[in-house]
């Protein structure tokens, strides 16, 4: 059967090495969407995160944000799939992982907030490229504990990078008891804490049933951990080629790495039928 649908993760896959789109992947992009396929971007990042993205490919219709926890038709901004931690267990994740040193991205509603103290320690957390994103992008709180402990909201995401390993075994311990959906971003030393109802995955299988479009027909590409579920969940998984072996391994095809325009030779084959 032919792809109808092409979900794309965003870091390590749909950017180059420099976090840029390339010419060729966005005009492989239009190309497929001349031939039929509807485009879903399936990121980690949040839905305020991927403005600029969003700007630069007018084609894609369709995200999926936060490891699957909400998925949108961006033209509409209709809701068309969600699914959260209730606020109580929100709060008990983050509580657990905030034992250890850690930076907390704690993902309500579109946005994202985190701690004006971690701000100014960013280098610590995560790579410095991602601070101007994170500046333009993000709610800073002066004091996101006293925040976390008066809201009330459901909460999509958490989303914790570390300085060291045995920081992240400390959170990982913590947290690894209550009743959620534990990955990897792929970006540092890091740990995502959703629900465990969802994940890349089931967001992407909701979302395809909603468009009545079969697994068959659906194409997943990704580099990370948090991508494996919905490489597995694609009539055809193609791992990048400078993704992980978890990746590699939960995937049908491997595809040219994203320093090679991997994402473009891949929807080329998709518009072609060849795959």
């Amino acid at each position: 059967m032919a792809i109808r649908l092409a979900a794309l993760d965003v870091d390590g896959t749909l950017l180059a090495p420099d976090n840029s789109i390339t010419p060729a992947t966005r005009q492989a992009i239009r190309e497929a969407k001349d031939a039929g396929l509807e485009i879903v971007v399936c990121t980690g990042r949040s839905f305020v995160e991927v403005q600029d993205i969003l700007r630069q490919l007018p084609e894609v219709r369709y995200l999926s944000c936060g490891t699957g926890a909400y998925a949108l038709d961006v033209w509409t901004m209709e809701m068309l799939y969600e699914c959260s931690m209730p606020s109580e267990l929100g709060k008990a994740a983050y509580r657990a992982v905030a034992q250890a040193d850690c930076m907390v991205h704690f993902y309500t509603g579109l946005s994202v907030r985190h701690s004006r103290w971690c701000m100014d320690h960013f280098s610590d957390y995560m790579e410095e490229k991602m601070r101007p994103l994170m500046e333009k992008t993000h709610i800073i709180e002066d004091d996101l504990d006293a925040y976390v402990e008066n809201s009330h909201d459901p909460v999509y995401k958490l989303y914790v990078t570390f300085p060291r390993k045995e920081e992240y075994d400390k959170a990982y311990n913590a947290v690894k008891d209550l009743p959620v959906f534990l990955t990897d971003g792929g970006w540092a030393i890091d740990l995502e804490v959703m629900s465990r109802d969802t994940d890349k995955g089931v967001a992407l299988k909701a979302l395809a049933e909603r468009l009545g479009i079969a697994r068959e027909q659906v194409l997943a590409m990704g580099d990370s951990g948090n991508d494996c579920a919905m490489l597995r969940y694609a009539g055809v998984g193609a791992a990048m080629g400078n993704g992980s072996e978890l990746a590699k391994k939960a995937a049908d095809v491997i595809a040219p790495s994203n320093r090679e325009d991997g994402v473009a030779w891949m929807l080329r084959r998709a518009a072609r039928g060849e795959i």
